[in-house]
């Protein structure tokens, strides 16, 4: 393909995504921004996806089997440790307006030198991974523009200014400073940047997606086919498990696991840039789903490549070579803008991340005691950041033209991991070791990374001839056991060697170091703040101890000076309605001032910076420990309190809502007493009105006819016993609510309680030109049951006289069906009248129901029928419901369990 053609496209996707980040962050809303934040959150995150996962990956499957996803198991690992381990570290950065890893231990530990220290070492550490990008994209770009030689990979030229990788590092550093560095506050959150690198993500796993795709169904005829073809040694690598080394694959999945959290670029996306907690919960799911995808064809394209290509191409370069060979263009541009996404996002947040380090933590303080404090200005805090830019830019760029070029992506990668790798024990003492402390965390990491460096760094630079091979072979001073690769006389893989060795004694000296020193009263403070940094989230300045003299007129010019008037003034007016004034009788801050104002410097300046120049303005004296532990004794008792308080204040409301809820329930059986009383009381004036008409007119009409006067006396006495059902009734439920009822249980055969019912009902059916029918399966005409005969008469025939109530006026039809199913007896009574309306299913068992209702004529009954039903089958154990569609009819269906004991119930 041609250069130029390569260039222009490679330069307008980079003009998209500055336009996008542009776009961004000059005219999207802070309601759509809030909208989708979440997702920029998520989608950013992929950047630890680099060059070296979308070419290293398969270029290390080619030759290493599965060894290749320790990469990824180890980040996978690390999402359930995100609510515990993360979160707290963003609720810190948050807190105390950190940034960067090096401020915050710097912070923690109270210590300027292990912030310059920890710059430099990632600094140190990071180089390589930068520069590995530049040769994952400038090799992309030689293998599609080199007709010749491509199979060899970039081709080093003679000049500076000859080389496209030198031009790339330029374009790349122009875009982090005029599109991520022009502000000064440095912990605030770039929008258009995570926009910008959503992008990326998106773009290079569809790139890889594509070439899996092609390479799997159109090269070849799907991936078993791949496997079918593919050379069985290589095969047999992922077929046998017996080559899985347990101990590099343990220590490779820890360097990745450390690496999620504490690398640079993954540092300022998940924890600098992160707008809200929850957002780590969507951030899970979606990071973990976009490493299964981007992963899912790295074994059949390097099966692939190895198959078609074999020695003729660097593994690394498989995944442009596969459409290259096919003469798919498109496929093939689409496949290189994956990679320099890749390789660009990486590039630009790294860059980002470690020139705040370096401007906060190194040039900075060197500024301040070389020059006037005075003359520090918001823009000189800028020009730093943009110098420390072109550092990085160029030491990577260097870095990769005399070492990078002889290296496979993936080992260079690995040793940045393994620098990365050195800060885990820092990191967990600060967040969870109240005792870890300044001396225990810089002797090990002085020592882990010189071990690091002389195991794994020292090799590389031999290997380019830049020290002799004796080195490696011999020893370092001829001694075979100080050899850099087979230290100790292990015999490791060069990546455990080192993992192995720089972790075990950075890890027993931070340990040792912070168990046999003391540390300072104000490292004691800050421990207590980043432990237990949840009951200081909102209090932090008044919690920071500071003594000393500093005048305001001083604090409040360095303020205006790096923040800006307005923005100094607006923090004033602030801090003055929160606290009143930071004055006393001298023209002196108090130290709450001092704390919010240093927290705002650092902001813009870093912690270390900021408490440097809080310092080289005052007269501070030494703070005492008994000050720090009566501290942190009041902060104890008032965390204690406020604990006490927020249990006493829940037990309140708890009980409060208990109340509420007993007298909601007293008021509602007081309504039902009430509505109890008025329908008894309504239901026996009814026959008791009869009655005393019927016997007015025998006493008035001495006349009557014997067959006149014994109708009237009929009547009479039937009134009477509808009088006593009803008491019988009412005394029938209050026995049953208040657990006195006795029930007569004995065996019985439900088929004949039932015939039985149904016979004495026939009659009535016949009256009312009912249609009956019956379905008894077999397994229900064997069973027996224990029961009370009387009661269940009683339940059953209260069914049936409801359904002929409310049955139709013409072809009314009644179904009774028993089943017995699973040790159950089930019977359901059926009609095909009115049913029930929806608003009052829930109503049908109540008390007097259908005197309450009030959208149809009152029927005839007392009201009690079903709710004494239902007592009964639940005082069998049963259960009974009601199904229901208003037009179409009612369903009464109860079930009640066979296997009861063969005595008296009495509930109590």
């Amino acid at each position: 393909m041609s250069a130029s053609l390569i260039i222009f496209i490679s330069l307008v996707y980079l003009g998209v995504l500055f336009g996008l980040a542009y776009w961004v962050d000059r005219w999207a809303s802070p309601t759509k921004l809030q909208r989708w934040g979440k997702w920029l959150y998520a989608l950013s995150i992929p950047v630890y996806c680099t060059a070296w996962t979308f070419y290293g990956s398969v270029g290390k499957a080619a030759v290493g089997g599965w060894s290749f996803l320790t990469i990824y198991i180890g980040p996978l690992l690390t999402i359930p440790l995100w609510w515990i381990v993360l979160r707290k570290m963003i609720r810190i950065c948050k807190v105390q307006h950190i940034s960067t890893l090096s401020d915050f231990f710097s912070t923690r530990y109270n210590s300027i030198t292990l912030s310059v220290l920890t710059a430099l070492f990632v600094l140190v550490g990071i180089v390589p991974y930068i520069s590995i990008q530049l040769k994952g994209i400038t090799q992309s770009f030689e293998f599609l523009t080199l007709e010749s030689g491509a199979s060899e990979g970039a081709q080093q030229v003679a000049y500076i200014w000859s080389d496209s990788a030198f031009y790339l590092a330029i374009i790349l550093a122009v875009f982090v400073i005029f599109f991520v560095l022009r502000n000064v506050e440095t912990t605030g959150q770039h929008h258009g940047l995570m926009a910008a690198l959503s992008f990326d993500s998106i773009l290079k796993l569809v790139a890889f997606l594509a070439v899996g795709i092609f390479v799997s169904y159109s090269l070849f005829e799907g991936i078993g086919d791949i496997f079918q073809k593919a050379d069985p040694a290589l095969v047999q690598t992922y077929t046998n498990t017996d080559q899985i080394n347990g101990m590099d694959w343990f220590f490779l999945v820890l360097l990745s696991m450390a690496a999620l959290l504490l690398l640079p670029r993954q540092f300022q996306v998940m924890v600098a840039e992160n707008g809200k907690e929850k957002h780590l919960k969507t951030a899970g799911w979606v990071f973990a789903t976009y490493l299964l995808l981007i992963n899912i064809f790295v074994v059949p394209v390097a099966l692939g490549g190895n198959t078609l290509l074999g020695s003729s191409v660097n593994p690394d370069a498989y995944v442009l070579a596969l459409p290259m060979l096919d003469g798919q263009s498109f496929l093939a541009i689409l496949t290189y803008l994956g990679g320099l996404s890749a390789a660009t996002g990486m590039i630009i947040v790294t860059t980002l991340s470690l020139s705040l380090m370096l401007s906060n933590n190194v040039i900075m303080p060197l500024a301040v005691k070389l020059k006037n404090i005075g003359k520090l200005s918001s823009r000189s805090a800028v020009r730093y950041r943009q110098v420390a830019v072109f550092i990085i830019i160029l030491l990577a760029y260097f870095y990769y033209r005399y070492v990078a070029e002889l290296f496979p992506l993936v080992s260079i990668g690995l040793i940045s991991f393994a620098a990365i790798a050195q800060f885990i024990p820092a990191v967990f003492g600060a967040l969870f070791w109240k005792d870890a402390n300044n001396k225990g965390v810089t002797l090990g990491l002085v020592v882990g990374f010189t071990i690091w460096f002389y195991t794994l760094v020292l090799p590389t630079v031999v290997k380019v001839g830049l020290l002799p091979d004796t080195l490696l072979t011999e020893g370092l001073f001829g001694l075979s056991w100080l050899r850099p690769e087979q230290l100790m006389g292990l015999e490791l893989d060069p990546i455990t060697n080192g993992a192995f060795w720089s972790l075990l004694l950075n890890v027993s000296l931070f340990t040792v170091g912070s168990l046999a020193s003391r540390q300072t009263p104000k490292e004691r403070n800050m421990a207590e703040l980043y432990a237990n940094i949840y009951d200081y989230a909102t209090i932090s300045d008044e919690k920071i101890l500071w003594k000393g003299e500093l005048v305001y007129k001083d604090l409040l010019r360095v303020s205006e000076n790096l923040l800006g008037q307005e923005k100094s003034r607006e923090a004033l007016a602030h801090y003055k309605s929160l606290f009143g004034k930071p004055l006393n009788k001298k023209g002196e801050v108090d130290s709450r001032f001092v704390n919010y104002t240093q927290r705002l410097l650092s902001g813009v300046v870093g912690s270390t910076s900021a408490r440097i120049l809080i310092s080289s303005m005052a007269n501070e004296e030494e703070i005492e420990l008994k000050e720090v532990v009566s501290l942190l004794k009041q902060t104890s008792e008032t965390t204690r309190l406020n604990s006490q308080l927020r249990l006493q204040s829940l037990e309140l409301k708890r009980k409060t809502e208990e109340l509420l809820g007993a007298n909601e329930r007293l008021r509602g059986l007081d309504k039902e007493k009430d509505d109890f009383i008025s329908t008894v009381t309504h239901e026996m004036r009814t026959p008791l009105t009869s009655i005393k008409a019927f016997v007015e007119i025998i006493q008035d009409h001495h006349d009557l006819s014997d067959e006149e006067r014994n109708s009237f006396l009929e009547t009479i006495n039937n009134e009477i016993d509808r009088m006593n059902r009803l008491i019988d009734q009412v005394l029938d439920l209050e026995k049953m609510e208040g657990g006195t009822l006795h029930l007569e249980k004995a065996e019985l055969s439900p088929v004949e309680l039932i015939a039985t019912c149904l016979e004495g009902m026939q009659a009535l059916f016949d009256s009312k030109d009912i249609a009956l029918h019956t379905h008894i399966d077999d397994a229900a005409r064997a069973v027996k049951m224990n029961g009370d005969a009387d009661r269940l008469k009683q339940a059953f025939l209260n069914l049936l006289s409801n359904a002929v109530k409310y049955a139709r006026d013409e072809e009314a039809t009644i179904e009774v069906t028993l089943l017995a199913i699973d040790d159950n007896l089930e019977i359901s009574v059926t009609d095909n009248g009115r049913g029930i309306r929806p608003e009052n299913l829930k109503r049908v068992f109540d008390k007097f129901f259908q005197a309450r209702d009030q959208t149809r004529k009152k029927p005839s009954g007392s009201g009690l029928g079903l709710s004494i039903t239902k007592k009964i089958i639940e005082l069998h154990g049963g259960s009974i419901d009601v199904f229901s569609e208003w037009g179409t009819g009612t369903v009464f269906s109860l079930k009640i369990p066979l296997e009861l004991p063969m005595k008296d119930v009495k509930l109590v």
